[in-house]
């Protein structure tokens, strides 16, 4: 029996997502991941991780690989020292390290054309899944491409996403508010912190399985 996962914000965990994809969900080719974004900066491999993602795709395990701020970001560093200053001071340097490089402009072109692939959006029939919100109340919430980046939206109309409900990632949240959201909420967050080890009630990578909603948590390997 195949299984729909979604999996929250990584930030160059990779230790803790190879134990979830590999250990915890046992992931087959049959199987749909999607990974709702931001694989880069605070942690300690986010190239790891981004080559990870890549050679799952390219082993033929079918994972969508959605764009979060922080990847988009990098990209927009590399010519921009505006944006390369945003990134330092979101945990950018992680991401530098992790690459061997000093500045933004020195990470692999091949690494900005992957991000530079990534899409925004994935729809499946029943959920439509983001980085981080839709502005379900402009004319076309699909064509907004900062709220999908960067929202925090809290007010979901159902209308314009054809009866889905929506799955993000982007602002950390317990396991029980994760798990009150998928019982009461329009808007499903599956970002439990993963890289934030050291405060309470965050440190985990959740999963949401998207045929059962039951949640998966693994607890960061990669802080210890």
């Amino acid at each position: 029996m195949s299984h729909r996962y979604a999996i929250g914000d990584v930030h160059g965990c990779l230790l803790t997502l190879r134990e979830m994809v590999e250990v915890r969900l046992g992931l087959g080719k049959h199987d749909l991941l999607v990974m709702m974004g931001d694989y880069v900066d605070r942690g300690p491999d986010s190239k790891g991780v981004l080559d990870y993602l890549a050679s799952l795709q390219q082993d033929g395990y079918n994972v969508v690989i959605l764009r979060g701020n922080h990847d988009d970001m990098i990209v927009r560093a590399r010519f921009s020292g505006l944006w390369e200053a945003s990134c330092l001071r979101n945990g950018g340097d992680a991401t530098l390290r992790s690459f061997g490089v000093e500045r933004h402009r020195d990470i692999p072109v091949e690494y900005c054309d992957m991000i530079d692939r990534m899409p925004l959006i994935h729809l499946e029939p029943d959920f439509v899944l983001v980085h981080a919100s839709l502005n379900t109340i402009a004319l076309d919430p699909f064509t907004d491409y900062h709220s999908m980046l960067f929202a925090r939206e809290e007010i979901i109309k159902y209308y314009p996403l054809h009866g889905r409900r929506l799955v993000c990632g982007h602002t950390p949240q317990t396991q029980q508010e994760i798990r009150w959201r998928i019982d009461e909420g329009r808007k499903i967050i599956v970002d439990a912190g993963c890289v934030y080890n050291d405060r309470e009630g965050r440190g985990w990578l959740c999963t949401l399985d998207l045929d059962t909603m039951e949640t998966i948590f693994q607890r960061n390997v990669d802080a210890r």
